[in-house]
């Protein structure tokens, strides 16, 4: 195991080198902030509107977890983002990150047409006011590279609409791991040639569609979604005798009034792929929606295009994962990736602490790797399962131990080592025939 000093060294040589070009970065704390503050972790912005409103190209926005609204923290709405590759991230994930509309206006967050790139992370959204047309979070259709992933909407008018006008290029926007629950009108609502990539959502209790392809939706893909309690669990408007059409595979559509509807036909006319069956979420009643280890929906999932699975599921596990052993890394429907909890941590990111990483390696699985980075974003591998740990990312360290045991992380009191440095792990699980499983992803904030 690395040294003290090492650690130190590299992480801190590795994150100066990441942080301090002109990309730079920010940070909103409901509790500490204050409105006049200048946005750094030690003295954050009070709002998130304020946070988002000092972002230029490239920088990024992380929110810790709090409460923020109108009378709470000042917001207003809606939340306009215009600059390029910047990122909005909920630290903690949605659910510690909450924005409540307080019943003012049914759209809280605005991707306008000169945020190509921008990237939306972990972040609840709920009381919106009613409004038609309009989205919790709302996205020009046309802007190259929108992501919004990991978040969760509850009491609003729609949780995503995302409109292009007739003729624009399509942004071909991602829209994935998110979890829908108690909407007035839409889950998502996509109208107009995008191109959106629309993959692993749970929609569940809505007056009206799931998920939702109007107009001429020209390439779409509609993947691995999953639909409970809707009016519509899908609804592809795309007319079959006017190609192209939007691509339309392995969701299940279960118990909704209409299971599949639109022009592109009922469910008779839906690729095979596409199911209705009970997904066994783990207690929806409590706002549970995992999948339990029985549910059918557990390596389902359609997976042509490994290059979407690079980030995590809405609980901040892997995807892409050999659920149960038997080599075969695949997929699951909805926003919840099962998988077993490989490695876990105890003691706290701080300082001249101590932290204690626990292996518990599957059966012949005899030699753990952990591997630490800066950020989520990674690489799903065919058979391996999803390593949540970018190249460009990764901490030039590792630390290898025993499969099932302890490895001991001593974290220098180094100054350096702290101001909401974010550290994700993840262990590599090997045994003596060469096969690799990847364990879950942890989090850990110096």
């Amino acid at each position: 195991m690395k040294t003290r000093a090492s650690f130190a060294f590299l992480l801190f040589s590795f994150l100066a080198g990441s942080i301090l070009p002109a990309q730079k970065t920010w940070w909103v704390d409901a509790a500490r902030g204050k409105a006049n503050n200048p946005g750094t972790y030690a003295q954050p912005f009070k709002s998130i509107t304020t946070g988002v409103s000092a972002l230029n190209n490239g920088d990024t926005l992380f929110v810790m977890p709090g409460f923020y609204s109108p009378t709470k923290t000042g917001e207003k709405f809606p939340i306009q983002v215009i600059k390029q590759k910047v990122r909005i991230i909920g630290v903690g994930g949605a659910s510690s990150v909450v924005l409540d509309g307080e019943g003012k206006t049914p759209m809280m967050l605005r991707f306008q047409g000169s945020a190509s790139g921008a990237k939306l992370f972990g972040i609840t959204f709920r009381n919106g006011s009613k409004g038609w047309y309009d989205g919790a979070v709302y996205i020009d259709g046309s802007v190259p590279g929108i992501e919004v992933a990991g978040c969760y909407f509850t009491k609003v008018e729609r949780g995503i609409q995302v409109r292009i006008g007739s003729g624009a290029k399509p942004g071909n926007p991602r829209v994935h791991d998110n979890l829908f629950v108690d909407i007035y009108n839409d889950g998502i609502n996509m109208w107009g040639p995008s191109g959106t990539f629309c993959y692993n959502n749970t929609v569940y209790k809505t007056p009206h569609l799931g998920v939702m392809v109007g107009g001429k939706a020209v390439n779409c893909t509609i993947v691995n979604n999953l639909t409970v309690l809707c009016r519509e669990g899908v609804n592809v408007d795309n007319d079959p005798a006017k190609p192209p059409v939007s691509l339309v595979e392995s969701n299940d559509a279960w118990n909704n009034t209409t299971n599949y509807a639109g022009r592109y036909g009922g469910s008779a006319k839906f690729p095979k792929s596409n199911i209705s069956v009970d997904p066994k979420f783990v207690n929806p009643k409590a706002g549970d929606f995992r999948l339990q280890p029985s549910s059918p929906l557990i390596g389902k999932g359609w997976m042509k295009n490994l290059s979407l699975f690079g980030g995590p599921d809405f609980y901040l596990g892997a995807r892409v994962f050999d659920f149960n052993g038997d080599g075969a890394a695949l997929v699951d429907i909805g926003c919840h990736e099962a998988a077993d909890v490989l490695t876990s941590y105890s003691g706290a990111w701080a300082p001249g602490r101590t932290v204690t990483i626990t292996h518990k390696a599957p059966a012949t699985f005899v030699v753990a790797v952990d591997l630490f980075g800066r950020d989520v974003p990674g690489l799903a591998l065919p058979g391996i399962g999803t390593i949540l740990l970018d190249p460009a990312r990764l901490l030039p360290f590792s630390f290898v131990g025993p499969g099932t045991g302890n490895v001991k992380l001593n974290i220098p009191n180094d100054p350096f080592l702290q101001g909401g440095i974010r550290v994700f792990f993840q262990t590599i699980y090997l045994n003596p025939k060469g096969l690799v499983k990847a364990g879950n992803l942890q989090l850990g904030i110096l």
